[in-house]
């Protein structure tokens, strides 16, 4: 739906599968923070982007418990953030999450 511009009507989908994979799955599954990246892809194509970087964030909070904070998708989740921050203008704070993920990296 996200792909074709049904924004809102993606946005119910994501609410429910996230209310399904929680009740399933427990809070702290890869597949929650999954499907706040996808509502946070979501949000920041409406240019919402304040809400795109909490779902980001808690999408990398998730991630970092579940798989490690070294985790290449932990790594990518602070990439969507610093991509949020950009679009809000906060660039040194999109800097300090892209210098984030390059340390991380070359840490592994």
């Amino acid at each position: 739906m996200r792909h074709t511009g049904r924004y809102r009507e993606a946005e119910e989908a994501y609410q429910k599968v996230l209310q399904i994979r929680r009740k399933l799955l427990g809070e702290e599954h890869p597949a929650v923070a999954d499907t706040y990246i996808s509502a946070g892809i979501t949000a920041g194509l409406q240019k919402r982007h304040m809400e795109e970087e909490h779902f980001y964030r808690k999408a990398l909070a998730i991630r970092r418990r579940s798989l490690g904070p070294d985790h290449p998708e932990a790594a990518q989740a602070i990439n969507n953030i610093g991509t949020a921050l950009s679009s809000q203008g906060k660039y040194a704070a999109a800097e300090q999450a892209g210098v984030e993920r390059i340390m991380r990296k070359e840490t592994r």
